[in-house]
């Protein structure tokens, strides 16, 4: 049995660093260390020189690969029939490599999964943790053991995303007849949570712009697809507003009964496309049914005074301001949602999100899904059109 390694890196020679003194505190070795070089310095290829005589490390310097690339290229340049992969910011436990290897030649499983948890030391890495991470293990591709064959089966990571690759590539996995394993207890630590609200952004926005085209998170897309198709809503009756009415050459005479027909005429086309009859689709189809009802129903409410008082305020049909009220129910629902369920169902304490820190929770996890509203945008489009073939 020969045993390859397969590390992307670009940049981050500190984290890289640490990740390779944890291999050579590996209570099993591997046989080979393939190093995938895509950074811009000699920064990466230094340190893994000075690890040469140490470590079985096969260093290659490569132009600019994203990371399923790279995994593509390490494993191609790898000798090994058992291939386990690491990134550079994930640290493994000692006992990584040797245990994920006995579920491998047990015969039981074919790919031991990753199993991680996240690192948090400054304030706000504590609060992203709370609001996207949490405190349970996750399962992750870094981390992962598996044959070459079992490799070749599933296919190889999807090429030209900069992110997305490694959960598109789980999920591949999973359809097919393979048996998968997944410690339960974290073999990995990841150390790199951002360390600003600002990187955060830049990297939310960038990483789900990237893994737009690929079919993972459809669910959570179809969520994001909605709330933008209820952004449209809002806007739609306030157009012709907007640009001036008449007088403007972007007036849209009865825009706004147009766009309730195109909607409704969408609706329903929409939901006899994806009624299929297997259970991920019918699953699918009853949160886009539930998604349409609820951007209908928007639509109501922001028409409400129009069509059932006709703006007469002494009308007892008349809603003083129901719009700012109900995009603010939205966004305080959002607030909970963000800074309580998801910190809680992720294993994070009572005691650090109250009694106010669930706010800042809130407000921060709000901002960073804004972050990543195109791509999820972008991603539900290709997503609904991969079914509808």
């Amino acid at each position: 049995m020969i045993i390859s390694l397969i590390i992307p890196a670009l940049g981050n020679p500190l984290s890289l660093k640490k990740v390779i003194n944890a291999i050579q505190k590996q209570t099993l070795q591997p046989n080979e260390i393939v190093i995938v070089d895509s950074s811009p310095n000699d920064e990466v290829e230094n340190l893994s020189l000075s690890f040469q005589a140490q470590l079985p490390i096969k260093y290659f310097r490569v132009k600019s690969l994203y990371p399923g690339e790279a995994r593509n290229f390490g494993i191609s340049k790898s000798v090994g029939d058992i291939i386990a992969t690491l990134d550079s910011k994930t640290i493994p436990r000692e006992d990584w490599l040797e245990e994920s290897i006995e579920k491998i030649n047990s015969d039981e499983y074919e790919i031991s999964f990753g199993s991680t948890t996240y690192k948090a030391n400054l304030p706000f890495q504590k609060v992203l943790r709370a609001c996207i991470y949490g405190k349970k293990t996750v399962q992750t591709l870094p981390g992962s053991v598996f044959s070459r064959d079992t490799f070749y089966r599933v296919g190889t990571f999807a090429e030209g995303t900069r992110s997305g690759e490694d959960l598109e590539w789980r999920n591949r996995a999973k359809k097919k007849d393979i048996s998968i394993y997944t410690h339960q207890k974290a073999k990995l630590i990841y150390t790199e949570i951002s360390k600003n609200i600002f990187q955060e952004i830049k990297r939310a926005f960038i990483y789900q712009l990237h893994g737009a085209k690929l079919d993972v998170q459809l669910r959570t897309r179809l969520v994001i697809f909605g709330i933008g198709v209820l952004m449209i809503t809002l806007l739609i009756p306030q157009w012709n507003n907007l640009v001036g009415w008449e007088s403007s050459r972007f007036y849209i005479a009865n825009i706004t009964k147009s766009y309730f027909y195109f909607l409704s005429i969408f609706t329903i086309i929409s939901l006899a496309i994806f009624h299929k009859f297997n259970k991920v689709a019918r699953n699918i189809w009853f949160k886009f049914l539930f998604l349409s009802i609820f951007i209908l129903s928007s639509f109501f409410v922001f028409q409400w005074n129009a069509a059932m008082a006709n703006w007469v305020e002494e009308s007892v049909y008349y809603i003083p301001h129901i719009t700012k009220i109900y995009l603010s129910l939205l966004f305080l629902s959002g607030i909970f949602f963000r800074g309580l369920y998801i910190p809680i169902s992720r294993g994070i304490a009572l005691n650090y999100i109250f009694p106010i820190r669930w706010v800042v929770v809130g407000l921060v996890g709000t901002i960073i899904d804004l972050a990543k509203f195109p791509g999820y945008f972008i991603g539900a489009i290709f997503g609904l059109a991969r079914l509808a073939k």
